[in-house]
């Protein structure tokens, strides 16, 4: 379970959030169906902003903050924080004292990343989400590991084609783009434990293990509305956020009944245990974050944020 912190890290993946909207709002054309997601990129030459911040969750207070495209998915490396770019598809990696850039990492396969963890053995778990992978990166970008969706059982995108991509790393695909309902899983989340990968997958409602050595995939939850955001709750269990109903659903890692509290959003992108009873959640279309006590059932506090800052993900700063 995870300490009580006063500073958590957020990265907004917009700073025009409206521009990003009425992109949706034009080319989101299966939403009639169930299928989120648009046919096309918004293209690179629109300025989308972006911003990841340190924040003083106890006074309320932005501490420090950096501009950047499309900030997603942060992993505390100890003395430095490792920032996904979604737009420029790298890693930049930041000195946590200031926030001051010290290097950044690099690899072909990097396309629409989204999360990043980082690994017992100190490497990163990447998810480069426009290509339905997940990587396994060294520090210094040599891809140790990769599991790619449609070469393993998830072969069509939404509109029933088979999807094919040359993944043997001659392909930049850091220059390229693929819409959302051309991908097979859209898969947005990923940690790792020994040697099993967990995995949210967006368009299937799924939460995946995957054994590493022998690429087996086993669904432990099923039925849940473009998932996001897994986590180790503890050795024995995950939470994720069950975005479109609003849920943070707790899954034993070793099967059984999950648990569901619900925190009244459309949206709920991100979720994170503060203490055994505490939770933070991300109630992204209202804009707001708010800290609740699971046990006692109320709300302790919240925040609200420009409604022009889409909220990607947060991370606890860790000392």
């Amino acid at each position: 379970m995870a300490t009580p912190i006063e500073h958590i890290y957020l990265s907004f993946m917009t700073t025009r959030f409206s521009v990003l909207k009425e992109h949706w709002k034009k080319n989101a054309v299966l939403k009639n169906t169930g299928r989120l997601g648009t046919n096309k990129e918004i293209g690179r030459e629109v300025d989308l902003g972006g911003i990841f911040i340190e924040f003083d969750w106890k006074n309320k207070k932005i501490v420090n903050s950096v501009e950047m495209k499309s900030p997603s998915g942060m992993a505390d490396c100890g003395a430095n924080l490792a920032v996904a770019s979604m737009r420029e598809n790298k890693i930049y990696i930041f000195e946590k004292q200031n926030l001051k850039i010290v290097g950044e990492i690099n690899h072909p396969l990097f396309n629409d990343l989204h999360s990043i963890t980082l690994t017992d053995k100190k490497t990163l778990l990447v998810v480069a989400t426009g290509l339905d992978s997940i990587l396994e990166i060294s520090q210094e970008g040599e891809l140790l590991w990769r599991w790619t969706a449609f070469e393993n059982g998830y072969t069509t995108d939404q509109y029933g084609e088979t999807r094919n991509l040359d993944m043997t790393g001659n392909t930049d695909y850091r220059v390229i783009d693929f819409p959302t309902l051309h991908q097979t899983t859209h898969v947005n989340s990923a940690i790792s434990n020994n040697n099993f990968v967990f995995a949210t997958l967006f368009h299937q409602g799924q939460l995946i293990r995957i054994q590493k050595t022998t690429g087996e995939i086993t669904v432990l939850l099923g039925g849940l509305k473009n998932p996001h955001a897994v986590r180790f709750l503890s050795d024995e269990k995950l939470m994720l956020s069950d975005t479109g109903t609003g849920d943070i659903v707790i899954v034993p890692i070793e099967g059984g009944e999950p648990e569901r509290m619900n925190v009244e959003t459309k949206w709920l992108q991100d979720s994170i245990a503060k203490n055994e009873s505490t939770y933070l959640a991300a109630k992204t279309d209202e804009n707001e974050i708010v800290e609740f006590d699971q046990i006692e059932g109320r709300q302790i506090s919240s925040y609200s944020f420009n409604p022009e800052w889409r909220f990607y993900g947060f991370e606890f700063k860790e000392a």
